[in-house]
């Protein structure tokens, strides 16, 4: 396995990234999900007895937003044309989605999300799966 600067690999397989008291997936889920995909996504990356994995607030997201790097491009396609959106993170990270759910549901049928090309974040339905992804994070070890 390659890994990306300032990622290690953990038992199992998976590539972490140890930033700010949290241990970050080094990697997103890799296709587009829905909100409560995100989810489950990192409730089932529990490995080994360790601390179970979850989605990020938005401000852990936000406190990997980087307007100087570009950690890749995601192209969109809406009403048949295609956009390139840079994905404006710590190039560590190895992303492939513009937006990315929080574990933040503000309604019944919404959740907060970052948006990685702009910074901002927003609300989406949780049904809404186009161009968004999940990184999972916990603990680190050394603050348990």
């Amino acid at each position: 396995m390659t890994l990306k600067s300032g990622a290690s690999s953990q038992p199992g397989g998976q590539s972490v990234i140890q930033r700010g008291g949290l241990t970050w997936t080094a990697s997103d889920n890799g296709k587009e999900l829905t909100w409560d995909e995100a989810r489950e996504f990192c409730r089932g990356l529990e490995q080994e007895g360790r601390r179970p994995w979850r989605l990020p607030t938005v401000r852990e997201l936000a406190s990997l937003f980087d307007r100087q790097q570009t950690a890749g491009i995601r192209a969109i396609e809406t009403r048949g044309a295609v956009s390139r959106y840079p994905i404006r993170m710590d190039p560590a990270f190895e992303p492939s989605q513009v937006w990315y759910w929080s574990g933040e549901a503000v309604e019944p049928n919404r959740a907060r999300n970052y948006d990685f090309f702009t910074g901002v974040s927003g609300s989406f339905l949780r049904s809404f799966k186009k161009a968004s992804g999940a990184f999972c994070v916990r603990r680190s070890e050394a603050q348990r």
